[in-house]
């Protein structure tokens, strides 16, 4: 039996992900967008928060942390892009990704994961946004948006 699936609209354009809390973050958190406290919702905030301070932000200070494992450090455009998604995504009610890794092309990865479910947003260098849905490791869906600066004008 499949997980059942959140939508999240991107332009109009519907992409799917998890429902389940996901994993390597805190596990008393509820699905997708049904927060039933104010402690469970100021835990998802301070979660985006972290992220957005700790690792994107970091990453704009300090390139040379990515350059030494061998990865192009993304450019100051692509992490405000990367902060901005993640914004939206905070404001959207959606929990924090499971991981945020720096693509070897200078991009930014938000990889949302759950059981045999994986979904990836990717804001390239060339700023796109590219969307990846996966089942048992199996491409499900793909879908690249043009222009983030059009994608993220709200």
């Amino acid at each position: 039996m499949s997980r059942l699936m959140a939508s999240w609209t991107i332009t109009g354009r519907t992409v799917s992900t998890p429902d389940q809390p996901l994993e390597g973050h805190d596990e008393t958190r509820v699905p997708w967008g049904q927060f039933t406290s104010n402690e469970e919702e100021e835990r998802r905030l301070e979660q985006w928060q972290s992220l957005i301070d700790s690792r994107l932000i970091e990453w704009g200070r300090n390139p040379s942390v990515l350059e030494d494992d061998g990865v192009e450090a993304p450019t100051p455009h692509t992490i405000a892009n990367a902060c901005q998604l993640a914004r939206m995504m905070r404001d959207d009610k959606l929990p924090p990704p499971t991981r945020v890794v720096p693509t070897v092309d200078g991009g930014v990865a938000f990889e949302l994961e759950t059981g045999d479910h994986l979904v990836c947003l990717e804001i390239t260098p060339a700023g796109t946004l590219e969307y990846d849905r996966y089942f048992k490791s199996s491409l499900q869906d793909h879908m690249e948006l043009p222009a983030i600066g059009h994608v993220f004008g709200r």
